[in-house]
């Protein structure tokens, strides 16, 4: 008790909450992720499995589903339902039937930061 009480005073206490828009830079720039038009992303984990964020139109919630090979071009996915995937060129992927897509960073970091982060 008496540890917790002194990690608590030198470095205070633990946020209860994080806030829901990201707080730093645009994730585009994070090599193997791709994101959809409805805010949907897929990303490369170290492990050669997928980590899906569908968001739901309807609740406005997100569902983290890991995905796992089985068998190219197929997955199995924690939800249950398989996935196939398919990539057309290097920033394109299909993914479970849904499109998404990957920006790649430039030269000039001012032009990755998405249009809500700019400083215009």
């Amino acid at each position: 008790m008496s540890r917790t009480r002194l990690v608590w005073m030198v470095h205070g206490t633990k946020p209860l909450g994080r806030p829901i828009e990201p707080d730093g830079p645009h994730p585009s720039g994070i090599p193997f992720y791709w994101e959809a038009d409805d805010g949907s992303t897929v990303r490369r984990m170290s492990d050669g499995s997928f980590r899906l964020e569908e968001w739901s139109q309807k609740s406005g919630w997100a569902q983290m589903i890991a995905c796992y090979p089985a068998g190219w071009p197929n997955y199995d996915c924690s939800d249950g339902v398989p996935r196939s995937m398919s990539a057309p060129d290097l920033n394109t992927m299909n993914f479970g039937g849904q499109t998404f897509g990957r920006l790649l960073p430039t030269a000039d970091p001012a032009l990755d930061d998405p249009p809500f982060l700019s400083s215009e």
